[in-house]
Formats: structure tokens, sequence, C-alpha cells
């Protein structure tokens, strides 16, 4: 649970200093977020496709590929 306060207090406060530069981290975890939800889409579609696909015999095959 302190993990989780401490990411919600760090998504609320716009805390910048002065003179710092570097990644900006609310962009940095949209980033991320975007690139899991897309991978968990490519993942959803492409084991439909092989589980219909009776020649590939492995499930991840058009998830591996891609």
């Amino acid at each position: 649970m302190r993990i989780l306060n401490k990411i919600f207090q760090w998504l609320i406060t716009d805390q910048q200093k002065p003179g710092k530069s570097g990644l900006d981290n609310n962009i940095l975890f949209s980033a991320i977020i975007l690139l899991t939800i897309g991978v968990v889409m490519v993942y959803s579609a492409s084991i439909a496709y092989a589980g219909k696909d009776s020649g590939s015999g492995n499930q991840y095959y058009y998830f591996i590929r891609h």
C-alpha cells in the first residue's frame, strides 16, 4: 500500500525543481502504460488467430512473430 500511496502522491503533485533537466516522469509513466496496453492487445489478438490456426501448434506463434 505504501508504494501505491507514493505513486499516487507522485502523480498528483507537480514539483518541478528549477535548473534540473532530465526525463519528464509523467510522460515516461504514460509511455510505459501505453506500451503495456499495446502488448496486451497484440497478445490477445495473436492468441485468437493462433488458436484457430492448427498448423502452427503454438498459441504464442503470432505474438512472438510480431
